[in-house]
């Protein structure tokens, strides 16, 4: 189900800012190239440290048994 809500969430935010009429009623600009990047960065880096402390939880916890 996760995969599915990330998929509807990142297809609603791409309409929003790039299909014209959307980004006009929004009032949304234009990323350019470098702001969707730094975008991504920043959500993946946001998101990425905590699957690794889960991850170490789970690998210790396994360890443990």
């Amino acid at each position: 189900m996760v995969p599915f809500i990330i998929f509807i969430s990142v297809a609603l935010v791409a309409l929003m800012l790039f299909v014209k009429p959307l980004a006009t009623f929004f009032e949304f600009e234009r990323l350019t190239l470098a702001d969707l990047l730094l975008c991504i960065t920043v959500g993946f880096i946001s998101v990425i440290w905590f699957e690794i402390v889960k991850l170490a939880k789970r690998t210790k916890a396994n360890a443990g048994s």
